[in-house]
């Protein structure tokens, strides 16, 4: 009689442990899919759009920085500020060098070739991927 006993006690447990189970996976998936639509932020805005404006409005104040203010002092001032500061002031500012029109258009042409070899390493990669023969002959030329 124990043994019928505790046999019946065991399905038991084991049907528990698998209802447990059920209800378990689906405990989990909804916590997925609710952080899911916590992490949204198209969520937010359709549901709270003029408090996600502010919010972007009040980032966007926080962000920008504030307006410099030009002093204009006297000489008496300047004087006074350049001797506690020990401030020594040189009249004659070094001449910018100008490359020309030939450094410039060394630049332009230099910027050019660069931005084509990163289209053409670009583009044998993506075909390369695909797995193509195409691919596979440009990426043996190009590299």
């Amino acid at each position: 009689m124990n043994t019928t006993h505790s046999n019946q006690d065991v399905d038991a447990l084991q049907r528990q442990m698998s209802t447990v189970r059920h209800k378990l996976k689906d405990d989990v998936s909804n916590v997925v899919q609710s952080t899911k639509a916590l992490a949204d932020w198209k969520m937010y805005m359709r549901k709270y759009p003029f408090a996600c404006m502010a919010a972007v409005a009040a980032a966007g104040y926080m962000l920008v920085p504030a307006k410099k203010t030009i002093i204009s002092p006297d000489e008496k001032t300047l004087a006074k500020l350049a001797k506690r500061n020990k401030l020594v002031v040189q009249m004659d500012p070094k001449p910018q060098t100008n490359s020309g029109f030939a450094g410039s258009l060394f630049g332009m042409a230099s910027s050019r070739a660069c931005s084509l070899f990163q289209l053409e390493h670009t583009i044998v990669y993506e075909v390369k991927c695909v797995g193509s023969p195409l691919g596979e002959r440009l990426a043996t030329r190009a590299l």
